[in-house]
């Protein structure tokens, strides 16, 4: 009989994934929570708004967690379907349309929201609750799990290329300096990657703790892969130095890794069984993937900066509508209006005389998702179907059409129903990686002390909801901490 760490690797092994619709119904979940959070907030709620009053406390926390965070639990563990929430959402953005200041920040809301689920997932898919087709393809498949780390890294990537579009804006000479001296803090963060990679390689070896060994390897994982890209990064700066080189040698990166997947057969040894004896060959997957995630987040980092041309632009235009503002210079639209502030675009629509900018903002992120889902469509339906254990084309190219729709779904949400961010997801938008960190330890103490597989429904949701709540309760505090010590 297998052991039970032989059961659990079985258990989330094999799986083909789901369909890219339901993936991308899933991912806009998160945006449906906000907006209703945000009419519980509206003035025509309840006077004031119901939580219009709720600051940085336990209570409004709480109710923060109870909006934004507890439905997730339940929609990812199969108890709930996406689409009364995406009804509902359709039906408060048709209802309430732009009346007050936005400060929101749609791609920090999105970072957050992307975090959230995936940490949901990551404990999620070892209960029975969990539906099978979520998880991970075995070779060839969407799963809703195969979008998280390429979505990491393309987010990654698009924050990237908006510093960068924002630094070089308002000091070119600075930029360059920046450029030609890319290590310090950027080396400190790939080398503190390293450890935690390093570290849960022997972490996992000591507790016997079990592995999925076709999504990585037997050694590599996650934070192997993010040091990896770091390391690229420093010791050929040059390559993102730009939107135009990102999106050359982005592009020049993905197809030669396609030619070696294709014309080389390597797509063969990625998918096989079989491993050798040494290190390289025990890490295939993470190792033969790291070009695909290279030219995914140089990719991003073109998009970026492309975003960053846009959102200023739309800042420009809207500034230059406000009253008393007519013929001011244009100068740097984006950081006078807030549009952009280096990590995030920020959407500001104050009065209705200033949605044009925004729409047509929002139309040009409409646009290059479609432009995306297409190219997407032709890789995979003339190159090569999407596999996530390659990083192959298809996968290259999905990815960057989700994370723009998404970041698009996002701005819209903004402009039908503006308001402030949560006070959860601004700590976890703060705290990204020491969030998953906190996860990925809190998930292997969960495993190791609990027996996933004989879980009930009802249980899995008490765990992985509390599980959450430790989370959220524990950067939340962080947060408070950091603010207190500033």
């Amino acid at each position: 009989m297998a052991s039970l760490r032989q059961q659990k690797e079985a258990f989330v092994s094999g799986h083909a994934g789901t369909t890219i619709g339901e993936v991308s119904a899933v991912a806009a979940a998160p945006v449906v929570l906000l907006l209703l959070w945000r009419l519980m907030q509206h003035p025509a709620a309840s006077g004031a708004g119901l939580f219009h009053r709720a600051g940085p406390t336990a209570a409004g926390l709480a109710l923060e967690f109870a909006a934004l965070v507890l439905p997730q639990v339940a929609h990812l563990l199969g108890l709930a379907s996406p689409a009364a929430l995406l009804g509902g959402a359709a039906a408060i953005a048709a209802a309430l349309f732009a009346t007050q200041d936005s400060t929101d920040d749609a791609l920090s809301a999105y970072r957050a929201s992307l975090m959230l689920g995936t940490c949901i997932a990551i404990l999620g898919v070892d209960f029975h609750a969990f539906p099978r087709r979520f998880a991970k393809a075995e070779t060839f498949g969407t799963g809703l799990m195969d979008a998280g780390v390429g979505s990491f890294v393309a987010v990654s990537g698009l924050a990237h290329g908006l510093s960068a579009a924002a630094r070089a804006a308002a000091a070119p000479q600075q930029q360059q300096q920046q450029q030609c001296f890319p290590w310090g803090v950027q080396g400190g963060r790939a080398i503190a990657l390293l450890a935690l990679g390093l570290g849960r390689v022997l972490a996992t070896g000591a507790a016997d703790y079990q592995n999925h060994a076709s999504e990585y390897g037997i050694h590599w994982n996650f934070f192997l892969t993010l040091a990896a890209l770091r390391l690229l990064g420093l010791l050929l700066p040059w390559a993102a130095g730009s939107g135009a080189t990102a999106a050359a040698a982005g592009g020049a990166v993905l197809a030669a890794h396609q030619w070696g997947l294709s014309a080389g057969r390597l797509i063969e040894v990625v998918h096989s069984q079989g491993r050798g004896g040494g290190l390289l060959s025990a890490n295939k997957e993470g190792l033969l993937s790291l070009p695909g995630y290279w030219a995914l987040q140089l990719l991003g980092t073109a998009a970026g900066h492309a975003a960053y041309r846009v959102a200023a632009a739309a800042a420009a235009a809207a500034e230059a509508q406000q009253p008393g503002r007519r013929g001011a210079p244009p100068g740097n639209g984006a950081s006078r209006s807030g549009i952009n502030n280096g990590l995030s675009v920020r959407v500001k629509v104050a009065q209705p005389q200033q949605r044009g900018p925004t729409l047509r903002l929002l139309a040009q992120l409409a646009a290059a998702t479609g432009t995306l889902w297409l190219a997407y469509w032709a890789a995979a339906e003339a190159v090569q179907p999407v596999s996530r254990r390659a990083c192959n084309a298809a996968y290259v190219l999905w990815m960057l059409a989700l994370n723009v729709q998404c970041v698009a779904l996002f701005v819209a949400a903004e402009l039908g129903l503006p308001g402030t961010m949560p006070h959860l997801m601004l700590a976890v938008s703060a705290a990204m990686l020491p969030f998953f960190l906190a996860a990925n330890l809190l998930t292997g103490a969960l495993n190791l002390a609990v027996n996933a597989l004989a879980a009930t429904d009802a249980a899995a949701l008490l765990l992985v909801s509390g599980y959450m709540a430790l989370l959220c309760g524990g950067v939340v505090t962080a947060s408070k901490w950091r603010q207190r010590s500033s």
